[in-house]
């Protein structure tokens, strides 16, 4: 604390007072021109060429991979924008910095460094946005912060956040599946759900097989997330605009979730409806060219969205809300004008300085450039004991949905008993995100996971491997009307240059942790397994014999472990 406490001594305060403010114009424009080069030119991390971009030149990237993101370079503008709606208030302030700001900017610079180390630009971006608070606080102090709170805040959406997608894409593909396969029911349109794919029922009556009338999948544009977060960004900056109040505003703010994904129902309502009075190609396309109406039905979505977002905020201004207002930030100016020059000159050459210690730092930080040889084969044996391997491979649609570089072996594995296993192996690309966690894709295939658990594969040679155990089922309805439940099991886990782990948050933290303090840029790979029982009315399932499954999947995840895993 006592550095905190310290005072300005009476000599550094002599040699300060003899600087002319043209010298003071020049450090403080340093100080801004070295964060930008530090942020918007020094070379970060890999994207898909072998050379290192910029933290800015990042977000261009991100964008590239998904153009819904195409709303984040406009977001500095906006905040500007709100930033000079209140220059007055700002010009009331003295600008007396604070050393608190010491903290969040050392800590941002810590941040920046941990990520180029790491090569991932999440770090980056992290760190770019904790540098404007800390220099807020830095060279304005705590209530130049306060009153600029909701504008670094809005700053937030200048990053694209592609890993929520996975963690929030496929939740709100099945709740918007439910919600409209519910509703057709309901209304009397016989349908039948099959995880994320909503297919019409068969009507022996008309003469229509299943999935005549339409056929549809609730793929991630229709889910909810691609909206999402613009809609979220919209919603705040109309509520920071026309609503008085936080808590107005930060009901709008939430507001917008359920909004979208109403906005995406009415979309799947649309399309269905299309297909039943025209016909599935007028309505939906395919993936590859998708139909006019398929195309407008996604502008319905803004449509339905911001039409309910309106609606909410003029029922919000007719609610009374207890709130305090906005106090008005003044602070008296007891310092003089030399004194407040020379503090300047000090706190922006020590933002200089620091850029440059960073810019150094990374520059002698050894780094890996390549990625490590996979702790995989890729080869998955012909055969395993009495098992005879089938090669299955990539299908069409896995190839447009993995990403770049991507490598995958798939065998499908079939015993004169009749007893078959299907084992996979995924290799990630030069982009980290390449892999992803089965509990998230399994739902989307219709699949309802039961439990999970961790289990230990043990190999003859005397390898254990820890993976995970999902536990799974779906239902459907037999011709004769009878609800049948089908069970499975997938056992999977990741593996790395020289370690493996069935977790895939493990899998990340031990990626950058590897990066930083081993030098090492694992390629992982993921090793799974899946099998599954024949149907049963539900009901009358065998509780052994899902013990037995369990069991069986388990030893044949050993009896495969040297196969496929190198160390």
């Amino acid at each position: 604390m006592y550095f905190f406490t310290l005072k300005m001594t009476n000599p550094i305060e002599t040699v300060c007072s003899s600087i002319s403010k043209r010298s003071i114009a020049i450090v403080l424009a340093a100080s801004g021109i070295s964060l930008a080069l530090l942020y918007g030119y020094w070379p970060y991390q890999h994207g898909h060429l072998d050379h290192r971009s910029s933290v800015l030149h990042g977000v261009l990237l991100l964008m590239q991979l998904d153009a819904e993101w195409i709303f984040c370079p406009f977001v500095p503008v906006v905040s500007a924008l709100l930033i000079w709606r209140k220059r007055e208030e700002i010009m009331r302030l003295s600008w007396r910095g604070s050393r608190w700001g010491l903290l969040p900017l050392v800590f941002a610079i810590a941040l920046y460094w941990f990520g180029y180390k790491a090569d991932t630009r999440y770090a980056g971006f992290a760190s770019a946005q904790i540098m404007c608070a800390a220099l807020l606080i830095w060279f304005g102090g705590l209530p130049l912060f306060k009153l600029l709170l909701f504008p670094w805040i809005f700053l937030v959406f200048t990053w694209p956040m592609l890993p929520l997608e996975e963690l929030l894409a496929f939740p709100l593909r099945q709740i918007t599946t439910n919600v409209s396969s519910l509703f057709l029911n309901l209304i009397g349109i016989e349908n039948i759900k099959n995880g994320t794919a909503i297919i019409s029922a068969a009507d022996p009556s008309r003469g229509l097989v299943q999935g005549e009338l339409f056929s549809q999948d609730v793929d991630a544009p229709c889910s909810g997330i691609r909206s999402l977060f613009s809609l979220i960004m919209i919603s705040a900056f109309y509520g920071y605009m026309a609503l008085q109040g936080g808590a107005r505003r930060l009901v709008l703010f939430l507001a917008a979730i359920p909004l979208a994904m109403l906005g995406n129902f009415v979309r799947i309502i649309m399309l269905t409806f299309g297909s039943i009075l025209v016909s599935s190609e007028w309505a939906i396309g395919s993936n590859d060219q998708p139909s006019t109406f398929h195309m407008f039905s996604g502008f319905c979505v803004f449509a339905v969205a911001l039409t309910g977002m309106f609606g909410i905020a003029r029922v919000l201004e007719r609610i009374a809300f207890e709130t305090r207002g906005e106090a008005i930030v003044e602070t008296p100016h007891d310092q003089t004008e030399q004194s407040t020059f020379n503090t300047k000159v000090i706190e922006g050459s020590v933002v200089v300085t620091l850029a440059v210690v960073t810019v150094a730092l990374c520059e002698m930080t050894p780094v890996s450039h390549r990625l490590s040889d996979p702790g995989l084969t890729m080869e998955l044996p012909a055969n395993l004991e009495e098992f005879e391997a089938e090669d299955i491979g990539m299908s069409s649609i896995e190839k447009q949905a993995f990403d770049e570089g991507v490598e995958m072996a798939r065998s499908l594995y079939q015993s004169p008993r009749g007893y078959q296993f299907i084992c996979t192996l995924v290799l990630s690309g030069p982009i980290k995100r390449s892999l992803h966690r089965p509990e998230v894709c399994m739902p989307g295939q219709g699949w309802k996971i039961d439990r999970s658990e961790v289990i230990k594969l043990r190999a003859k040679d005397g390898r254990v491997q820890d993976a995970t155990l999902l536990y799974l089922f779906k239902e459907h309805r037999s011709e004769d009307g009878r609800r049948m439940r089908t069970r499975a099991y997938n056992v999977y886990w990741y593996v790395g240059y020289d370690i493996a782990t069935p977790n895939y948050v493990t899998h990340v933290i031990l990626s950058h942790r590897d990066s930083v303090f081993r030098n090492i840029n694992h390629r992982w790979g993921m090793a799974s397994l899946f099998m599954m029982n024949a149907a049963r009315p539900v009901g009358q399932s065998d509780p052994l014999a899902s013990i037995a499954s369990a069991a069986f999947i388990t030893e044949i995840g050993g009896k495969m472990l040297p196969h496929i895993q190198k160390f």
